[in-house]
């Protein structure tokens, strides 16, 4: 995003000043003027800086520190303390405007309203497949319950050698009304990375990049594809990203948490680590509140969520534009990810992806027809092109799920029903659809 959009910090400013509770705080080795910066910023003597659109503040440490671990420090996370919803002509990506304000606010108990459905594949506590929809949120705030997963998740991953965000601080604000009787809070976590650079921006192709994330999204390129010793190529580089998500979504999936949104956008990269890291923690649950006989479901569905939002990312107009689709087969990340994901070899991975690439082929090449009126179509004709994501997650467990009993002891993951109960939800759930599941799945 270019400078001239972006929101920056001021500390003379009209905006009234918010009180604060602190509920849970990390004795970080933050120096005095970073602590001092971060209150100002959830209190609003200094106004948030937002990159994107969206509740996620982003503050750059002026003292960069080393944790014992030895995960370098550069920036905070500030979600909840407010938000940013640009202005009509502003065409950035982030948070869709709905009927929400334009402008900076402050935290607000009023509903976030999108223009984007909330719907979503989802698996019943009978271990049916269903649509579901996401909870009600507030408008430039969070509440106290989401503020408690994202604090508690970024601990339990931490602590399991999952990369992941480190937590910082909760706090709450006890003169602003609750959302829906939760109190609207606010959580601070440390961050390995000193821009908010998402590896959407990489996928993307996005264009509203300043100097410092367009250096960000270089150095990604130069060390994923360093690692095949062709340093500088893209489609190498999206090879070897996909293969450490698959690793991760795994891995957090193995320490018994679920339902997180495996887009680009929620992966940050740390630049002196050289490791990708998980962000955006606030909606992943402990698997342990789920009926057992659901929990291996829930993990092939986020299995699942990886490769949709992959597929969905190569939909966009510049990599149909910049890319042929023979190049992404070459360098299939699907493959990739499931490789990563099951730890098997990258052939067999790409047997696993032929059901996919069936189904994502088709709907790629009606898109490449249209590439040259891309640009000038409304989001909702646009995605009339794309897969139904029901019969994509569908596709993936129906075609993925012996691989998931076959390597689920070493994998550490739970247990999932047997083929034909499989077949036969799926048939439930799509009804007369489920004859296109079964012919990409040959």
């Amino acid at each position: 995003m270019s400078q001239s959009i972006t929101k920056t910090c001021q500390t003379d400013n009209t905006y009234p000043e918010l009180r604060t509770k602190n509920v849970f705080e990390d004795k970080a080795a933050l120096s005095d003027r970073d602590k001092t910066a971060i209150d100002d910023i959830l209190t609003w003597r200094r106004i948030p800086e937002f990159h994107l659109p969206g509740r996620t503040a982003w503050y750059q440490l002026q003292d960069p520190f080393e944790t014992e671990n030895g995960v370098t420090v550069q920036a905070a996370k500030i979600k909840g303390c407010g938000g940013w919803n640009p202005a009509d002509d502003c065409d950035l990506i982030g948070m869709v405007r709905g009927s929400n304000p334009s402008g900076l606010c402050q935290p607000s108990n009023t509903e976030y309203a999108s223009d984007v459905t909330r719907s979503h594949f989802g698996i019943s506590n009978e271990g049916g497949f269903c649509i579901a929809y996401s909870e009600p949120a507030p408008f430039g705030a969070i509440t106290r319950k989401r503020a408690e997963l994202e604090w508690n998740n970024t601990l339990h991953l931490r602590q399991n050698n999952v990369p992941a965000i480190l937590p910082y601080r909760l706090i709450e604000y006890p003169d602003m009304a609750p959302f829906r009787g939760d109190p609207l809070s606010a959580v601070v976590s440390l961050v390995p990375a000193p821009t908010p650079t998402r590896l959407e921006s990489f996928l993307i192709g996005s264009t509203h990049l300043n100097e410092a994330e367009k250096d960000d999204v270089a150095q990604l390129v130069r060390h994923f594809s360093a690692l095949s010793g062709q340093e500088g190529d893209i489609d190498i580089a999206r090879f070897y990203i996909a293969h450490e998500i698959g690793g991760i979504i795994r891995r957090m999936s193995a320490t018994g948490r679920f339902r997180y949104g495996a887009g680009w956008d929620n992966f940050m990269f740390d630049p002196v680590g050289k490791n990708l890291f998980l962000t955006d923690l606030d909606s992943t649950m402990p698997l342990s509140i789920l009926p057992a006989e659901i929990r291996g479901l829930q993990q092939i569905r986020d299995l699942g969520s990886a490769l949709f939002r992959l597929a969905n990312g190569l939909y966009r107009h510049f990599v149909i534009r910049s890319r042929s689709f023979a190049t992404l087969r070459q360098h299939d990340p699907f493959a990739a990810l499931l490789s990563g994901y099951f730890q098997i070899p990258i052939d067999d991975a790409r047997t696993l992806t032929r059901p996919l690439w069936r189904y994502f082929g088709a709907h790629w090449f009606l898109l490449d027809k249209m590439a040259d009126k891309l640009g000038d179509m409304s989001w909702d004709l646009k995605k009339s092109y794309n897969m139904d994501p029901s019969v994509f997650y569908c596709l993936v467990i129906w075609t993925l799920s012996e691989s998931f009993r076959t390597h689920r002891d070493t994998l550490h993951l739970e247990t999932i029903p047997d083929q034909p109960r499989i077949e036969d939800e799926i048939a439930a759930f799509l009804g007369s659809r489920v004859e296109l599941v079964q012919l990409m799945a040959g």
